[in-house]
């Protein structure tokens, strides 16, 4: 695989090459994973790093999405794609998605649904070498040039980004995935990538829908640069000039949000990060904005995020409030739980994962575990709940009810050994956070007696759960469906709500945004006689 210019030092080449060792892009025996749309920029792209590829030692993957958006004419693309990666003996991955299905599916834009799925084919692409090759170092090129980072700076600008947006694309940066992206043509401008192929008589496809002023980046290449340039005929090389001061600031903020990160976390978790509240708040308001983009960023969210959103976050950090919360973009939150603050990426029912955690633990741990559970207890609590009635004579030896809840609760404690002469050996396994199903209720009324309790003449007995006193007398038991309609809750906030549960059984719902007031199962209740205890934590 060799290709040959007439200038071996031509201007071009000569700039993706100090690009590529300035910013260390590409180690040599790389594998490199190339956007190739057919355009003048990605064509560019692969022509120099086809021409670097023996002396690199480079392995070229390239990828094409047909998005079906313009009928004959992306079919041409392809099959110009297909012969170049062909004569080149490049293997090529073609994707074709009908983009204007998915991005009404998922209510998005189809610039917006190409972007998710262009990346998703270069991280597959990698993903394969990757198994090929356990040990290959795998880079994703993509083409995005000099005057692609000025319309990107202007475009962050027009939505009200905040300083770090003022930096632009990066050179290089981790993906979802992990994959480093790199964009070798970042320092070269659009009117020398046509000058390079048109010397060099390289033909490259051209997609007419890049002038119509249809979409947002279109506009502001289209009519707001041309229009700004009149007055400032280096418009856009004073703004890649301020991107560039804006990343070096952008470095040093971030290296210092590393070190509050490591100080301020107190979990991290399946798509969630959280940080307590009180470390958090004494830090600077610039730098704590900053600690929220990189655990953004860590849970997968990088792009969107605008200085509204980081100052919407800061208010819910100082609001105070238990359960505070505002959306980020692309279905992330942002909320409270209590005295710590969690940033969490949406779960597969496309809402933020709850906060919380499900654990079995012996009697003498739950017991150690209590002052800690505790630290937060408010001294006026809620008569109306079992911690209420923990100093109540009438409980005799229980030492709460199932729940140690108190006002604002954090937690709920339920006899394991009596869950599981009801649900079956195991069924703790699926004791879970989770969000209503259809058949979901809760018990609000009981007089059950623990499953293991004995009689003061020591007599052991055995009955079904259920039945008080050896009488067919069932548990009440509601409907959380109508526990929601009683409680008025609207039915915009009801699919949102989460709580813990076992199977059908819900036993547990915390205070949280939309459901001002905790509540809980009447049943299962912790004793003198409880060997294990299942906790549900937040």
């Amino acid at each position: 695989m060799q290709f040959s210019v007439s200038e071996k030092h031509d201007q071009i080449i000569e700039q993706i090459e100090h690009t590529i060792a300035e910013h260390d892009l590409i180690p040599k025996g790389a594998h490199v994973v190339l956007g190739l749309s057919g355009g003048p920029d990605s064509v560019c792209l692969f022509h120099v790093l086809a021409m670097l590829a023996e002396q690199m030692d480079l392995k070229l993957h390239a990828v094409h999405i047909n998005h079906q958006l313009r009928g004959d004419a992306a079919d041409n693309d392809q099959e110009f794609v297909e012969k170049l990666c062909l004569d080149a003996g490049v293997p090529l991955d073609v994707i074709v998605f009908d983009c204007a299905k998915y991005a009404e599916d998922m209510r998005i834009t189809t610039e917006e649904a190409g972007r998710i799925k262009r990346y998703q084919a270069f991280d597959d692409a990698a993903d394969r070498i990757m198994r090929k090759e356990p040990d290959a170092d795998v880079r994703i090129a993509v083409a995005h040039n000099y005057d692609d980072q000025a319309e990107t700076i202007m475009f962050r600008l027009m939505r009200g980004t905040g300083p770090d947006g003022l930096a632009g694309m990066e050179y290089i940066r981790e993906d979802e995935r992990g994959y480093k992206l790199i964009r070798p043509l970042l320092d070269c401008k659009k009117k020398d990538i046509v000058r390079f192929l048109m010397k060099e008589k390289i033909d490259a496809r051209l997609d007419k829908t890049n002038e119509e002023a249809v979409y947002s980046r279109n506009a502001i290449r289209l009519d707001i640069f041309p229009y700004l340039e009149k007055y400032s005929p280096n418009f856009r090389d004073a703004l890649v000039r301020l991107g560039n001061v804006a990343r070096e600031d952008k470095a040093l903020m971030h290296s210092l949000a590393e070190q509050v990160m490591e100080y301020a976390i107190t979990e991290i978790g399946d798509g969630y990060i959280q940080f307590s509240r009180k470390k958090l708040s004494k830090i600077s308001v610039p730098v704590r904005r900053r600690v929220l983009s990189l655990a953004a960023s860590q849970i997968g969210l990088t792009e969107d995020l605008t200085q509204a959103h980081f100052t919407a976050a800061d208010g819910v950090l100082i609001s105070g409030g238990p359960s505070a919360g505002v959306d980020l973009p692309h279905k992330y939150r942002v909320y409270n739980v209590y005295d710590e603050i969690r940033i969490a990426a949406p779960d597969e029912s496309g809402v933020a994962v709850p906060p919380g955690k499900v654990m079995v633990v012996t009697r003498d741990e739950y017991d150690a575990m209590k002052p800690q559970l505790r630290d937060d207890r408010n001294e006026e609590q809620d008569q109306d709940s079992p911690a209420g009635a923990e100093n109540d004579a009438k409980h005799d030896d229980a030492e709460s009810s199932c729940a140690g809840m108190l006002k604002n609760g954090r937690y709920a404690a339920f006899d394991a050994g009596a869950l599981e002469l009801k649900f079956g050996k195991g069924a703790l396994d699926n004791a879970m956070w989770r969000r209503r199903e259809s058949g979901d209720y809760m018990e609000i009324s009981s007089s059950r007696r623990d499953a293991t309790a004995k009689k003061p003449e020591e007599k052991k007995i055995t009955f079904k759960l259920g039945l008080t006193s050896g009488e067919q007398d069932k548990p009440l038991t509601k409907k959380l469906q109508d526990i929601f309609v009683d409680g008025k809750i609207p039915k915009d906030d009801r699919e949102n709500i989460y709580f813990g549960a076992v199977g059908s059984e819900v036993l547990f719902i915390p205070e949280q945004d939309g459901f001002p007031r905790a509540r809980w199962s009447t049943g299962y209740k912790v004793t003198n006689a409880t060997k294990r205890v299942l906790l549900f934590t937040i």
